[in-house]
């Protein structure tokens, strides 16, 4: 059950990423077919990676962590140690993804700041029994989900400026074929755009 949980949490932020992208923070305009199944495959294949690895860390922090294993101290600690080797996973597998240095820098920094998330709610988590790598995934792919579809939109948004600048020059031509030309690229942009 835990592995649907986890392919589920890896879906649903890959889904909040590119819907973000596609429309910025604006529900109303959300829509399904901004989101890239492509990429949401990739992300379920290499997450998977990722569970005996952090259950790993998890349980040799557990043997070894000398004072009381309850309380928030035990939960800041152990977070920590998780979220740091989950953002050298995520980075290591961006790299032989070939992802650009600012993503894989990124997908660190979103470790990081899960860290605190993950810690501060471990004992919602914990009531709810859920185990504390399941806890991190799910802040960690919260952040990412903010981080990146912020990052997409901001990209996508620059992208359609500069498209829509160097067409309206065309739009304004007094040439009438040069001007059909740039209406038609504008609806085709309009067309792509959900």
């Amino acid at each position: 059950e835990y592995a649907l949980i986890w392919f589920g949490i890896t879906s649903i932020r890959n889904a909040i990423t590119d819907i973000i992208s596609g429309r910025g923070y604006r529900p109303k305009e959300w829509h399904v077919k901004n989101i890239d199944f492509d990429n949401l495959a990739h992300s379920l294949f290499w997450t998977g990676f990722s569970v005996p690895l952090l259950g790993f860390v998890k349980n040799q922090f557990d043997i070894s962590y000398p004072l009381a294993k309850s309380g928030f101290l035990f939960e800041f600690a152990r977070f920590f140690f998780i979220c740091m080797v989950n953002g050298l996973y995520l980075a290591s597998h961006n790299t032989i993804r070939g992802f650009d240095k600012p993503t894989i820098r990124a997908n660190f920094f979103r470790s990081v700041l899960a860290w605190p998330f993950a810690a501060i709610f471990a004992p919602a988590g914990n009531l709810m029994l859920v185990p504390s790598i399941v806890q991190a995934k799910f802040w960690s792919d919260f952040v990412a989900g903010l981080i990146e579809g912020s990052g997409k939109f901001n990209r996508r948004f620059h992208l359609r400026k500069r498209d829509l600048d160097s067409l309206m020059p065309g739009i304004r031509s007094t040439d009438s074929t040069t001007k059909f030309i740039a209406v038609l690229d504008l609806l085709y942009f309009f067309r792509k755009d959900p």
